[in-house]
């Protein structure tokens, strides 16, 4: 397997990751502008998840990218499970600002809702502290206001994740943060 340095955080992590959010499943969810339709990749079987991160680690992976708004949470918690007993071998990445209530799906960077988000990843991956924490997909606006760049600061210095970082669809935003040394990755 072929290793790569992410970003500016030190970290060597394989050219080839697993992407998390089949594991979650799908869900029923309502969205403003959609209306009510499945999220996800459809029907998933737990063992088999976990037998695949597991043939993933003995292949050389050890970058697993995951996020509450994957299966509202559930491949947060089929990776906990995966990880036990193999933790040191992983990085890994979850995210926040995206997620559901009573089904439905919401969009919030506030200070308030990263740092409870945080804290339910962590308990659902069964850690104390992740790799990798990336916003989910902010829009201009909400890097604008600040509140999410103090949240990855307070969730940086609280230990809850060694390096913060990014996940847009904008690249001139990215380099712009990473330029500004707010984010890691």
């Amino acid at each position: 397997m072929e290793y790569r340095t992410l970003g500016r955080t030190g970290l060597r992590v394989s050219a080839v990751s697993l992407g998390a959010w089949e594991i979650g499943g799908a869900v029923r969810l309502s969205f403003e502008k959609l209306g009510t339709i499945s999220h996800g990749w459809g029907k998933t079987d737990d063992a088999e998840s976990v037998a695949l991160i597991d043939r993933c680690r003995h292949a050389g992976v050890n970058l697993i990218d995951t996020a509450p708004a994957y299966g509202a949470g559930h491949s947060e918690e089929v990776i906990g499970r995966a990880l036990q007993g193999c933790r040191e071998h992983w990085v890994v990445c979850t995210k926040g600002g995206h997620g559901a209530t009573d089904g439905v799906a919401w969009n919030d960077f506030s200070k308030a809702r990263l740092l409870g988000q945080i804290d339910e990843s962590l308990a659902r991956l069964r850690m104390s502290c992740v790799d990798v924490y990336l916003l989910h997909g902010p829009s201009a606006e909400d890097v604008r206001r600040g509140e999410c760049l103090e949240a990855m600061e307070s969730i940086r210095q609280q230990g809850k994740a060694r390096f913060v970082g990014v996940s847009i669809g904008s690249n001139e935003m990215g380099v712009e943060l990473i330029r500004r040394g707010v984010v890691d990755v």
